[in-house]
């Protein structure tokens, strides 16, 4: 997280390139001592600005623990770019949380190993994160790289570029790159009967009364996940009695993958 930050916030002053020495590992600095290290400029690195950037802003949106709920409407409240983690049988915990100014690692545990129920990077590390930030002295957030970013159109429900059968559009910033991605691919036409409870096609309906319209379709085992988050989400209707499709249906079967419910 260090690493990123730097990257974040020397890109424009190394003229939109990456320094290579701003990976590193942390390491003490003596008191009044200067860092100088020999700048290796690149035009593309490990990680593009542009992701690293998104990757913050999402990670700054994640729900804080239940003592900084509604931090975003406190003026004294810091953007902080934060993630936890827990090994398994919660015999440690840590948080990591970044800003330009700083970056804070809390780790929890016990010198033993020994497990503790609720031992959680978002129970018990995450509340020491915050705790450590407030003290701290005010802080800024990272200039988005414009340079690196484009604004694209978006389905506003699968996430994909914009198609001509998607219900809506959001425009987002994305890394240039996003421009090559898929156009969505499960907004379709769904021609359907005057009631609009059934598919019909030219062959079994008069096409004078077919009415058409945009639909999202997913595939079965997406759908089945899909619906317990989105409760507005419509399957697609049945075929009309003397109705048939020229598809072949695909079954999906769910199944536990290695040795996991």
């Amino acid at each position: 997280y260090s690493s990123w930050s730097r990257v974040l916030n020397n890109f424009r002053k190394y003229d939109y390139h990456y320094n290579t020495n701003d990976y590193r590992m942390p390491y003490f600095i003596a008191k009044d001592s200067v860092l100088s290290q020999k700048e290796e400029l690149k035009q593309h690195y490990l990680y593009d600005v542009s992701s690293i950037w998104q990757t913050y802003e999402i990670l700054a949106n994640v729900h804080r623990p239940r003592e900084e709920k509604g931090w975003e409407h406190f003026a004294s409240s810091k953007k902080v770019a934060w993630k936890t983690g827990t090994s398994f049988g919660h015999r440690d915990a840590w948080a990591v949380g970044t800003t330009p100014e700083y970056t804070v690692s809390v780790w929890v545990g016990n010198a033993d190993g020994e497990g503790r129920p609720g031992l959680t990077g978002t129970l018990v590390a995450a509340p020491i994160l915050f705790e450590v930030f407030k003290k701290l002295p005010q802080t800024t957030w990272f200039e988005a790289p414009y340079n690196n970013l484009s604004q694209l159109a978006v389905c506003s429900k699968s996430g994909y570029l914009y198609g001509n059968n998607c219900e809506k559009a959001d425009t987002i910033w994305s890394p240039n790159s996003g421009i090559k991605s898929k156009v969505c691919p499960y907004h379709k036409l769904v021609y359907l009967d005057k009631s609009e409870q059934f598919r019909v096609n030219d062959e079994c309906y008069s096409v004078s009364n077919m009415q058409i319209k945009k639909w999202m379709v997913l595939p079965p085992i997406m759908e089945l996940f899909y619906k317990t988050k989105n409760p507005n989400y419509q399957s697609l209707p049945p075929l009309l009695n003397n109705c048939y499709e020229n598809t072949t249906v695909k079954m999906g079967i769910i199944y536990p993958e290695n040795l996991t419910a």
